[in-house]
Formats: C-alpha cells, structure tokens, sequence
C-alpha cells in the first residue's frame, strides 16, 4: 500500500513582487511540489497580488495584512 503524503508552503512576503515570483517558481521546480503555496503579503500596495495572478490556476491562497505585521 502506497503512503500518499501532501504538504503546503508557506511564504511571507512584504513588498518583494519579483523575488516572490522567483520564489514561486522555485518550489514549482521542485520533484515533490506542494499541494498548496500560502502567501501572507504586509504590503501595502497591490503590487504583490498583481505580481502572482498569472498563477491562478494553482491551488494558491493569497491573505493581504496590508501593513508590515513582522
């Protein structure tokens, strides 16, 4: 019997759009990928939230604190 085992990521981010993506892209280069990538973003702006739209189709989930919380 095969064991099925899952994890998810867990980024925080605060006002990194590009190296976020980079990031992203890094753990999707893994053999064993996540089931779910969390992103917490402290920015402010949307810069984040534009900046990782193109990964939609992803089983992301995207929480906006909107202030640097640390």
């Amino acid at each position: 019997m095969k064991e099925t085992r899952t994890f998810a990521a867990f980024i925080i981010t605060y006002n990194r759009p590009q190296i976020l993506v980079e990031t992203i892209n890094k753990i999707l280069d893994q053999t064993f990928q996540p089931a779910k990538i969390l992103i917490i973003d402290n920015s402010s702006d949307d810069l984040t939230r534009n900046a990782i739209q193109k990964y939609s189709h992803l089983k992301l989930e995207y929480f906006k604190v909107g202030y640097n919380s640390g």
